[in-house]
């Protein structure tokens, strides 16, 4: 419904039935990450395994939202 919001979920695990997005989130992001604002959502090791990546992108860190999961 809203045209500057993407939604892709990704699984890094083999599903059978899954025809969706594979392997890690950041394959998934695209090459324009400047300006944007980015929502984390997940377990501990993939949150932090993003944030890092997005900051060596050049996003800057309060564009970066994040909740983790242990």
């Amino acid at each position: 419904k809203n045209k500057n919001f993407t939604y892709v979920p990704s699984l890094s695990r083999e599903e059978r039935e899954w025809k969706g997005a594979r392997g890690r989130v950041q394959q998934h992001l695209g090459n324009e990450l400047q300006g944007k604002i980015f929502y984390l959502c997940g377990l501990k090791d993939l949150v932090l395994e993003t944030k890092e990546y997005l900051l060596q992108q050049g996003v800057e860190a309060s564009q970066i939202k994040f909740e983790r999961y242990n």
